[in-house]
């Protein structure tokens, strides 16, 4: 396995490889270098591991801010562009791993979402194709409402199953609980 340093110098990390850097992001903020560094030498092999290369064939890496849970990185590989996600901290208090990756199994290949390249219950990880062009629902479109609730009708009419069930109502209060009657800054949400 190849020697991995982490060098932090004027708000830049650089991953290096044996002299190979093989990712640079300009960071602003503290909070944001010490995100970045969660991306550990295990993380890389993981990601080399499901790719079936070596870590120096790992770049571009770059922290993405998108998530509200989860810490992701775009990557390139072999000119390919994926996505890593490392749990955020926390999140096992409400998101069931296990469950997510049934899921990931049952729709597989579906057109549903991404279709992961590797998934683990055990580390949250997840590493899949970066998609292009998509985004999250624009609830004030009637158009893109209207596409939604067909995607959701085709596929509840495919009735698929798991061997769990997903109780929105007690999700909801358990995850109400987990803010502790701190303020909510979605707009659109009535407790």
């Amino acid at each position: 396995m190849q020697k991995k340093t982490c060098i932090l110098r004027a708000f830049v990390v650089y991953f290096v490889h044996e002299n190979n850097v093989i990712g640079l992001r300009e960071q602003n903020t503290k909070k944001e270098k010490m995100i970045f560094m969660l991306l550990s030498t295990a993380h890389l092999q993981i990601i080399a591991d499901a790719l079936g290369v070596t870590t120096d064939q790992i770049e571009n890496i770059t922290l993405q801010k998108k998530g509200m849970s989860n810490h992701s990185f775009e990557l390139t590989c072999k000119g390919q562009r994926y996505i890593f996600r490392i749990p955020g901290e926390g999140t096992d208090k409400f998101i069931k791993r296990e469950q997510e990756q049934q899921v990931y199994q049952v729709i597989a290949d579906k057109g549903f979402c991404d279709n992961p390249v590797y998934i683990n219950a055990e580390n949250g990880c997840k590493l899949a194709i970066f998609l292009d062009d998509v985004h999250v629902c624009n609830d004030d479109d009637i158009g893109e409402l209207t596409q939604c609730m067909s995607l959701l009708r085709k596929l509840h009419n495919m009735k698929l199953q798991v061997d769990h069930t997903f109780d929105l109502y007690r999700e909801i209060n358990s995850y109400e609980a987990l803010w502790g009657g701190k303020p909510f800054t979605f707009i659109r949400y009535v407790a």
